[in-house]
């Protein structure tokens, strides 16, 4: 009937051994399991506090000091990847054959819904549902005003809320009003394809919707699973909470696993009074019990420190502060740089001097706010030899703007290769189809000609727009490269042809930026090129792309992490640097509401504890695509005069850097 399934084997718990724990691990472990005297437990913990470690100790314990049965015990994360962790990591301490369920909300509601729902559920992943809302915002000429992703985290926020999006208020906006109808053109359509047709958001409020309609399944429940722990419970939005309430009866014992310091996806609907709230009554309430995981085992002294005066700024919190448990020489570092290629030249040179010292690549991180901000770093990578992974990102050469251009480059060069014309058209959509570029293909090679000259021997063909355009364009590209100016010939595509117009969405700004970057990493060739002794070929531009690709694909190669803050959570490394904690960056509205700004400081917070030994945040006092950079840090820089020693800082005058400021924290 249940689908995650944990078997445990006879007489392995005979190896728990609990005697590396501290005091207040060892009393979330062996706390007792009785309802009537412990109803919830709050377990706070904090970054780097070993709770994972907690909580599958926990779940051994139960089984084999109170010989709870494993069928009785159940485990919820919000991702698959941590149910599966928590899993391997709880197998290694029990073994095989009876069953512990592990899994996430999602997951449980699925399984509940096709175990006791009334119709057979199929789910539709996110690529099916942008595939739905794409054919109703076509359908409804309501392109200008609705954006895609703008209005998946709109309904996402709503449906996490409990508020039903279709509901009408006064003096809506055309925006929202377009957004109202759209919710309702995707319900129908969704209706139409099945009764048991949803989304993830669906699955949770219609295993709610069962449950609150079936209190004998709601009491079959509370006798299955007696034992219920939760974690990342700082993340639970309205739907979940609800969820997680009829999951929970008088006779359940629940434990909440959770930081409300590392609360960072409110923009989800996660909601920090839940939390907070179990935080208050354990004051009050006997069957309430809170413990703080506060001993920090992964980050040095230097660190924690910074973490700690950042955070305790926040007003919504329990008023934990982090102790380090390992201390080294290392200050944090802030560096102001000129411009954002300054400052990714430093990374890079900085990333490949912790390299030479025998750091892995892999034990590295260069975190950001927004994915945009990579984007000059991967040029300086690639220039650097630096092998590095986006992470959920789109690699700079990977990009159709970069692609499009690259093919145009490539034909420029050969253009009697017919893969390079299919490459071209495959963007462009109008001139040349398969069919049309096959026939023309074959009568090419028949009279012993390139693309180009077949082309323009054609009238027909040339009478199109966009094969006309091509060629001309094509002339002056090829003047340029046959002089060795690969970039010249590059540009000259760009803005003469105006590649960004073969691109209809709302993103031009960032592929403009991602071309640009193409035009350094080009600028770089040549530079190499002329060292070389060698004339710059878009052949040997792309062997050396390539060599360089080879380095920087696979997640389980030695590569540098690149990811934004929120990939970051639940990771660690050994080193890194943090890009852009500046006012109009990072935060983005230095003018923003309190509750804003308290998430901005659990995103710093969360991204400082990352690290364990070296840390650096960069600034630039210019980035493009950022109206409103700002070389000050409201996040950080109110606390310099607390984290400095005598108020003291060093100033260091260098090529790439306007100055390093030393955080010798006390």
């Amino acid at each position: 009937m249940f689908a995650i399934f944990l078997p445990i084997k006879a007489g392995a718990l005979n190896t728990l051994n609990l005697k590396a724990f501290n005091p207040e691990q060892f009393e979330a472990v062996t706390l007792s399991h009785d309802s009537n005297k412990i109803r919830n437990i709050l377990l706070v913990a904090g970054a780097g506090s070993g709770k994972t470690r907690v909580i599958v100790h926990r779940i051994a314990y139960l089984i084999k000091h109170f010989k709870v049965a494993p069928r009785n015990i159940l485990a919820l994360t919000f991702t698959k990847k941590a149910a599966l962790e928590m899993k391997s990591r709880t197998m290694s301490l029990l073994g095989a054959k009876k069953p512990v369920k592990m899994t996430t909300f999602h997951s449980l509601s699925a399984d509940l819904l096709r175990s006791f729902g009334s119709t057979p559920v199929e789910i539709i992943d996110d690529n099916d549902k942008n595939k739905i809302l794409r054919v109703l915002i076509k359908e409804k000429d309501a392109g200008e005003v609705i954006k895609l992703k703008a209005f998946n985290r709109w309904l996402d926020y709503h449906r996490s809320k409990c508020i039903d999006p279709e509901e009408r208020l006064q003096n809506e906006s055309a925006t929202v009003s377009a957004y109202r109808d759209l919710a309702k053109g995707y319900r129908l359509t969704k209706a139409k394809m099945g009764q048991g047709v949803f989304d993830f958001d669906d699955l949770l409020e219609k295993v709610v919707t069962l449950l609150e309609s079936n209190p004998r399944l709601v009491k079959t429940i509370h006798n299955r699973w007696r034992y219920i722990l939760v974690d990342e419970y700082q993340d639970t939005n309205r739907i979940q909470f609800k969820f997680l309430n009829l999951l929970t009866g008088d006779r359940t014992q629940l434990m909440q696993v959770g930081d409300e310091d590392q609360l960072i996806y409110s923009w989800r609907g996660a909601e920090i009074e839940h939390i907070l709230a179990t935080f208050e009554a354990s004051k009050k309430d006997k069957l309430t019990k809170c413990i703080v995981l506060d001993k920090n085992y992964r980050c040095s002294s230097n660190i924690l420190k910074l973490a700690n005066a950042i955070i305790s700024q926040n007003v919504e919190r329990s008023g934990k502060s982090l102790k380090a448990q390992k201390t080294n020489e290392h200050p944090v570092v802030i560096k102001q740089y000129s411009d954002c290629s300054s400052e990714a030249a430093d990374i890079a040179s900085q990333v490949r001097r912790w390299h030479d010292k025998g750091i892995k690549y892999r034990d590295m991180a260069v975190l950001f706010r927004v994915n945009r901000l990579s984007k000059s770093l991967e040029s300086a990578l690639i220039s650097e030899g630096v092998p590095y992974t986006l992470a959920n990102g789109v690699a700079l050469f990977d990009t159709k703007e970069s692609q499009l251009l690259l093919a145009l480059l490539r034909f420029t060069e050969r253009p009697s290769e017919t893969f390079f014309i299919r490459d071209i058209f495959s963007f462009i959509k109008y001139g040349l189809g398969p069919a049309t570029i096959d026939r023309e293909d074959v009568k090419r090679q028949e009279n012993g000609k390139d693309w180009v000259s077949h082309l323009m021997a054609d009238p027909a063909l040339m009478k199109k727009d966009r094969i006309h355009e091509l060629v001309t364009i094509y002339k002056g590209a090829k003047e340029r490269l046959d002089k060795g100016d690969l970039l010249g010939a590059a540009q000259h595509w760009f803005y003469k042809w105006d590649l960004l117009q073969f691109f209809k969405d709302d993103s031009k700004e960032n592929r403009t930026d991602t071309i640009l970057q193409l035009f350094e990493i080009l600028s770089s060739y040549e530079h190499d090129a002329s060292l070389r002794n060698l004339k710059p070929t878009v052949l040997d531009f792309q062997e050396t792309r390539l060599l360089n690709d080879a380095l920087m694909s696979d997640e389980s190669d030695d590569a540098l992490n690149l990811m934004t803050i929120h990939k970051a959570k639940g990771l660690e490394f050994e080193c890194g640097t943090i890009m852009g904690i500046q006012d109009g960056v990072f935060p983005t509205n230095p003018d923003e509401i309190a509750e804003d700004v308290e998430e901005d400081l659990r995103l710093a917070n969360v991204a400082i504890t990352r690290f364990k030994t070296e840390l650096i945040i960069t600034r630039a006092s210019f980035r493009k695509g950022f109206q409103h950079c700002s070389s000050y840090s409201s996040i950080i820089d109110s606390h310099l005069d607390k984290l400095l020693k005598g108020g003291n800082a060093l100033y260091i005058d260098a090529n790439v850097i306007d100055y390093e400021r030393e955080l010798d924290l006390i």
